[in-house]
């Protein structure tokens, strides 16, 4: 972002950039044999998510508690 410098009062050009940060969000799903592998329902559907909604199962029933 570049304009006024929110660094200093002058009025001179700024050339750092301001970061946003931005929230981690926690995991909603569980892969039930191994629970290490998680995913928060954003992104990309992991492998074993998809190979489990192809054999017909639920979204709901990987949700963690």
């Amino acid at each position: 972002m570049s304009g006024r410098c929110p660094h200093s009062n002058s009025n001179k050009i700024c050339d750092r950039t301001v970061k946003k940060t931005t929230a981690v969000s926690p995991p909603k799903y569980c892969h039930p044999e191994n629970p290490e592998q998680t995913w928060t329902g954003r992104g990309r559907q992991p492998d074993w998510m998809k190979d489990a909604l192809e054999n017909g199962q639920s979204k709901e029933e990987f949700l963690i508690a």
